[in-house]
């Protein structure tokens, strides 16, 4: 696949992060649609997730550290935390972890985030981003519903709605059941073609996913924005760094 560095994309490209081991077989087949395993129970049919615009990365990522945060704490156990916890022990930890989030303590919590920065920092530097030359009514319709809204409506449960608020932040609103900018979909079952698709580096040619965000991020931070944990995860990626 080609490359294409990212000032030279604009507010309008697409861009979806994969991991590095998949460009062999996406520059051969494209991408193709699926309910990938972080969305088994959330999506109902296969899809391609992307985002519109740096400021769509940015807020994927503010997203993605809350999501990913709570999949090590909660009841997922991501990182298997609680494997040395009898049923019981482990139940009360998550009920307190369920409860520091929702009343958003957690982003105080200084020894939670350490240990979540330093596994998102080794899991977007074995990815990448790709940008998308797809159209709108083609490939993906910009007024399509996102499944996990409805989902979130339908079951009517304030506890799950709060909690889909507080990881959606105020990047969605959630009576809204249109898909949102920095949270896209293509069609159901509609993949996208290998020639279609190209790789997206910096302007120094670093095409690792880290150092697209930490480009992107840099660019954009005079921007006011809401990324709170994605700020304390560039003060720990700039002391790392050092």
């Amino acid at each position: 696949m080609d490359k294409i560095a990212i000032d030279k994309l604009n507010e309008e490209s697409l861009y979806h992060f994969t991991e590095r081991r998949n460009l062999k077989t996406i520059s051969q087949d494209g991408l193709v649609p699926t309910i990938g395993e972080n969305a088994h129970g959330i999506e109902k049919s296969p899809k391609i997730f992307f985002s519109r615009g740096e400021i769509g990365i940015l807020k994927v990522s503010e997203v993605w550290l809350r999501w990913l945060m709570n999949r090590i704490y909660g009841s997922n156990n991501r990182l298997n935390i609680y494997k040395d916890m009898d049923p019981k022990e482990k139940k009360i930890k998550i009920e307190e972890w369920n409860h520091e989030f929702i009343t958003r303590k957690y982003l105080k919590d200084e020894e939670k985030k350490e240990r979540l920065f330093a596994y998102y920092y080794e899991y977007i530097k074995k990815r990448t981003y790709l940008t998308l030359d797809i159209k709108d009514g083609e490939e993906y319709d910009s007024n399509d519903i996102d499944e996990n809204k409805v989902s979130l409506k339908e079951k009517n449960n304030k506890y799950e709605q709060e909690f889909a608020k507080i990881m959606y932040s105020d990047f969605s609103d959630m009576d809204d059941m249109t898909m949102d900018s920095w949270n896209m979909h293509t069609k159901t079952d509609k993949g996208i073609k290998s020639k279609k698709i190209r790789i997206v580096e910096t302007p120094d040619n670093k095409d690792d996913m880290l150092s697209i965000l930490l480009y992107v991020y840099n660019k954009n931070k005079s921007i006011p924005h809401k990324r709170i944990l994605l700020d304390d995860f560039m003060k720990y990626v700039e002391k790392k760094t050092q």
